[in-house]
């Protein structure tokens, strides 16, 4: 299954299913890893606790589903009501069984744990290698690709290669860089900060996730938008990590070294000196960020609309305009379609797969001068989406499902950071990775709104998997650091 998560719409699966665009390969193997979950769950084994808030959102996203067909609802073309639903639901299942078989599957066989991270940094390795491959030829040729990558591209993606921008083994560039935001760099980068392999090959002082690391962040940069903000945001978390405890370091010298009798010297020296620091920092990063920006204008003719300052500073007071001129105007019109649907159904939402066929209603009136709507309204046959995970969410599921949502999220970050504190290298790395990958989340939810994509479920199911490990061997006295503080054989779901 982990090898063929590079795999986005594979043309034989897409086929299968009816032509859709979201048909990930490792779809394939899931459908036997199912019929092993279910053996599981009926010989009464146990699954994490964090998976309790998890089938709470599934439970509470039927609920609205249910209500839907008590309200009067609108069609979108020939598309209606028990179609968007059986659609939505299906994928919901998707993304439950992912989440649920990885944590299960590692829960019960936690000696395969290193075993999966070798398996990724293969899958990784492939991906990278054939996304360089195309990078290569963006740059040097021109975007003119030989007939044998478009053939090998056609063969793994409903979709053909893009000129300018790499797209892996993707349908399209922003789902190359979700799923190397969400799944492959959350490893890399915590296995290179915590300086754990889980291989024996060594380049000097480089292991294998540092090589594989600096090549997933350069193709970032040639495939996504979002897909750099979600990487600077993991950065960025480190980088303020990292300075947090050069800080208490420098503090206890400084209150060492610092001779000042007064209380009131004492505490003004170190304001001032901390103040120019964090000023010198913060001055470097904006650097670091304007020279950024500066070297994907080369790559990307979108990024340079953001040294347009004359059509920015004129339509600075207009969302719609401004948001027009940076080539991002579709994807604001869409969410802002979605929250007003939320607005209208605050409470259950109107219910999974259903935000497509209130579109038409709710779409602000400057969508209608945008190409990309009206190819979707009067052209294709296919229901619109929102584009966006938390909206969606909100549309869909309302307050109630956005709450249990988020709630499963806490606690996952509560759980990464639980893993933080073993002394155990790779219940740290993996610790480091979740909260990576929910970081990562926070942007990678405003690109894509879609449950069938696998990588945001698995990792967080490994992660939810070593939480539980780690609670079998966690001490009394960490209590306070465990999501669950119970045992894990005090409820059928692990404590």
């Amino acid at each position: 299954m982990v090898l063929l998560l590079p795999i986005t719409s594979f043309p034989l699966l897409a086929h299968l299913m009816g032509g859709i665009m979201v048909a990930p390969a490792s779809l394939l193997p899931l459908g036997w890893l199912v019929v092993w979950f279910t053996i599981f769950v009926a010989s009464k084994r146990q699954l994490p606790a964090e998976s309790v808030p998890f089938l709470a959102f599934v439970s509470l996203a039927f609920l609205s589903s249910a209500v839907a067909f008590f309200r009067e609802f609108p069609t979108f073309k020939a598309h209606h009501l028990l179609e968007t639903e059986f659609s939505g639901l299906i994928t919901l299942g998707v993304a439950a069984a992912f989440y649920l078989v990885s944590a299960a599957w590692l829960s019960d066989s936690p000696l395969q744990f290193e075993q999966t991270l070798r398996i990724v940094n293969y899958t990784g390795l492939i991906l990278l290698a054939w996304s360089g491959l195309q990078a290569i030829i963006i740059v040097f040729f021109n975007s003119h690709y030989p007939k044998v990558m478009v053939d090998i591209q056609s063969f793994f993606s409903v979709r053909g290669l893009f000129p300018r921008r790499v797209t892996g083994f993707a349908f399209e560039p922003s789902w190359l860089a979700h799923q190397i935001n969400l799944f492959f760099l959350p490893v890399w980068m915590a296995a290179s900060a915590k300086r754990f392999s889980a291989h024996r090959l060594r380049l000097w002082k480089l292991q294998v996730e540092d090589i594989l690391l600096v090549g997933s962040i350069l193709t970032i940069l040639l495939a996504s938008r979002i897909g750099t903000v979600a990487l600077l945001m993991m950065v960025a978390f480190l980088a303020i990590r990292i300075h947090l405890g050069w800080f208490a370091k420098i503090r206890t010298r400084l209150k060492k070294r610092l001779n000042l009798k007064f209380p009131l010297l004492q505490f003004l020296a170190r304001v001032l000196f901390f103040t120019l620091l964090i000023s010198f920092l913060v001055l470097l990063y904006l650097l670091a960020l304007f020279s950024l920006l500066v070297t994907m204008t080369n790559f990307d003719p979108r990024v340079a609309r953001l040294f347009d300052l004359d059509a920015i500073k004129i339509n600075f007071f207009d969302p719609y305009a401004l948001f027009n001129q940076l080539a991002f105007a579709e994807r604001y019109v869409y969410w802002v379609t979605g929250w007003r649907i939320f607005n209208d159904y605050p409470l259950l939402g109107v219910g999974i797969g259903n935000a497509g066929l209130y579109f038409l209603k709710y779409l602000p009136s400057y969508a209608w001068v945008l190409v990309e709507v009206m190819e979707s309204v009067y052209r294709l046959d296919a229901v619109m989406n929102i584009k966006s995970f938390w909206v969606r969410i909100l549309a869909e599921t309302g307050l109630v499902g956005f709450s249990a949502f988020l709630s499963w999220i806490v606690v996952l970050w509560q759980t990464s950071r639980f893993l933080e504190t073993r002394q155990e290298r790779l219940m740290n790395t993996l610790g480091l990775a979740g909260k990576l990958a929910l970081i990562a989340f926070v942007a990678e939810g405003f690109s894509t709104d879609t449950f069938a994509l696998p990588y945001l479920w698995l990792i967080l199911g490994i992660v939810s998997a070593a939480g539980m490990i780690a609670r079998y061997n966690s001490p009394a006295t960490d209590n306070d650091l465990l999501p669950f503080a119970a045992h894990p054989s005090s409820s059928h779901f692990g404590g």
